[in-house]
């Protein structure tokens, strides 16, 4: 009898002492926050890498992540993006790139909807060349209405 309420005891205080640091850890937000910049601080190393996947793939997670978070800091990416549009030596990067960072110019003009099959990351970056496209021909439209004497 004396094993089972010592055990009984050892399990109330182990439930206890779980509950107790469940509610001493930092609030759901706070830790959140903690992530997001910590994403944002990878994005900013994994833009250097020598794997072309590994950069594109940054690209990719970075316009999605600004999507989804426009009023974290990403101090940096844009010039990142910037600097990888130009000085990159594969032209897709380049590409993808130069769309990104017209994306973190505007995120408020696009509508992008990620595709249903994860391991399509380009239809993100044709939506984006879609819809630059449109507006770029709707200017031009637009500033074509004078007539020719």
């Amino acid at each position: 009898m004396n094993v089972l309420k010592a055990r009984t005891v050892v399990l109330v205080v182990a439930t206890l002492a779980f509950v107790a640091s469940a509610f001493a850890q930092p609030g759901y937000t706070e830790t959140q926050k903690r992530i997001q910049l910590l994403a944002v601080k990878n994005f900013r190393h994994s833009l250097q890498s020598d794997i072309n996947g590994v950069v594109e793939g940054t690209l990719y997670d970075i316009v999605l992540y600004k999507k989804y978070y426009p009023g974290l800091d990403y101090n940096g990416i844009v010039d990142q993006l910037n600097d990888l549009a130009v000085t990159s030596r594969v032209p897709q990067v380049r590409y993808k790139a130069h769309l990104a960072s017209m994306y973190f110019s505007g995120a408020d003009r696009f509508n992008i909807v990620p595709a249903q099959d994860v391991w399509d990351q380009d239809s993100v970056f044709r939506q984006i060349a879609e819809q630059l496209e449109k507006d770029l021909l709707s200017s031009n439209l637009a500033g074509t209405t004078t007539s020719a004497k």
